[in-house]
């Protein structure tokens, strides 16, 4: 059975493994697309072994990717027979650090695993679990989680045409309801975020979103982009605009609004010590 490991900082090898045996509480699954994300990229570069963040090495690799589509092997659950189109999204802080979806059979806790929906390609499934969890959680943080919440609330999301923002989208627009869904991005991108139910957009290299609303507030705003420094690390940072959108949403949310913002580094890029500030 093959299966891509982390051996050293950006390096990578395709192995040679033993085929595994089903675990109890897990379904064994043949793997057919595997999703990449920036956690996986980042770990790579590092060498650093998710969540336990131990180094890698020839005697002591990792197994990458995060999330998958494929076909159930074995399963234990009677609701899944053999074959069942299934996606799944894995717990890699939970016991398993050396399993990754880069490989043809791996096991994958039963609650961490649902029916593929169809009426998407096996690729578009495959990569989108974890962008649409986080969507998910960073909007429940915010108060918002059950069906019809958005209704008479206003909603502005950074980075629509993004992986998370585009997934904030849908919720927001076919779950949730939201009267008016508000999204930032590029120009070439204005018809795909609208597609996906954003009511008005904000051309980011034309216009401020915050001259824009600044007496048109929202009840809660999800920031995908910003993840400002705090304490001395300020000064390392860009003081253009985009790179302080999470300071500057709060400038147009309600008094009684949420902010919600994704972690990033990418504020210290623009900066005077730009990618070792960050570091």
């Amino acid at each position: 059975m093959k299966s891509v490991i982390c051996v050293g900082p950006n390096r990578l090898q395709i192995i040679n493994g033993e085929t595994p045996e089903k675990l109890p509480g897990h379904h064994l699954i043949r793997v057919l697309y595997a999703g990449i994300n920036p956690t996986d990229w980042k770990h790579l570069h590092a060498g650093n072994q998710y969540y336990t963040m131990k180094a890698s090495s020839d005697s002591k690799p990792f197994q990458l990717g995060c999330e998958g589509y494929g076909l159930i092997v074995q399963s234990d659950d009677a609701a899944m027979e053999k074959n069942t189109k299934v996606f799944f999204l894995l717990g890699k802080g939970y016991g398993f650090t050396n399993s990754g979806s880069l490989t043809e059979l791996i096991n994958v806790n039963t609650k961490h695993v649902a029916i593929a929906p169809i009426k998407i390609s096996p690729a578009q499934i495959a990569v989108s679990p974890l962008t649409l969890i986080t969507a998910y959680q960073s909007l429940r943080d915010a108060g918002y989680y059950e069906p019809n919440c958005g209704q008479d609330k206003s909603i502005l999301i950074h980075a629509g045409a993004g992986g998370v923002g585009h997934m904030a989208i849908q919720l927001c627009a076919n779950i949730y309801n939201f009267d008016r869904i508000v999204t930032t991005c590029s120009h070439e991108n204005i018809e795909f975020v609208k597609s996906l139910g954003a009511t008005d957009v904000v051309n980011y290299k034309l216009e401020d979103f915050v001259e824009k609303y600044n007496g048109n507030k929202f009840d809660v705003v999800l920031d995908t982009v910003g993840g400002e420094p705090t304490f001395f690390y300020g000064i390392c940072a860009s003081k253009s605009k985009i790179a302080n959108y999470l300071n500057r949403s709060s400038q147009v949310t309600k008094k009684n609004g949420k902010v919600v913002g994704l972690l990033t580094g990418s504020t210290l890029y623009g900066g005077p010590l730009g990618l070792a500030g960050s570091m």
